[in-house]
């Protein structure tokens, strides 16, 4: 079954993080969903445990996923990488030091199968721990986001 979201992960010498944010992944979906995805990670020439830390996620991992190995390029070349190979037809990008909460992916697969939308923007919260994601943090976009939520109700 050919993906209708692809989740493009590059990293870079994130061993603390990349566990995190790939797990946030699978957390934020339910597994009638995990058909319909894919990850691609791609190991940016990482120097550090970033390599055996998603091995150790590939393991078991229930969605999908690819996994990317090349030479340092930055982030830009390895979120190309990724797009390169990428089957779905939307494409999300997740850094390795970000996270994804709130069942945010299932939300964005409802919105992809109930509107098929040209883009899809959502708001981020600014966090240092876990911990800080449970808390009532403004959020990066709250204005824009309040605002377009002022739209008649058929307006997406």
């Amino acid at each position: 079954m050919k993906p209708v979201l692809s989740i493009i992960v590059p990293c870079y010498n994130v061993e603390r993080y990349v566990q995190a944010a790939l797990r946030s992944i699978v957390n934020t979906m339910q597994p009638e969903n995990h058909v319909r995805s894919e990850i691609i990670i791609i190991n940016d020439g990482s120097r550090d445990q970033t390599a055996d830390q998603i091995a150790e996620f590939s393991a078991t991992c229930p969605v999908p996923h690819h996994i990317i190995t090349q030479e340092n390029v930055g982030l830009s070349a390895a979120r190309n990488a990724g797009m390169a190979v990428a089957q779905g037809d939307y494409w999300l990008f997740l850094d390795s030091d970000d996270l994804y909460h709130h069942h945010a992916l299932d939300k964005i697969h409802a919105i992809i199968t109930e509107h098929a939308p040209d883009i899809i923007e959502f708001d981020a919260t600014v966090f240092a721990t876990e911990h800080e994601l449970h808390d009532s943090r403004p959020t990066l976009y709250q204005h824009y986001f309040h605002d377009t939520q002022k739209q008649p109700e058929n307006a997406l």
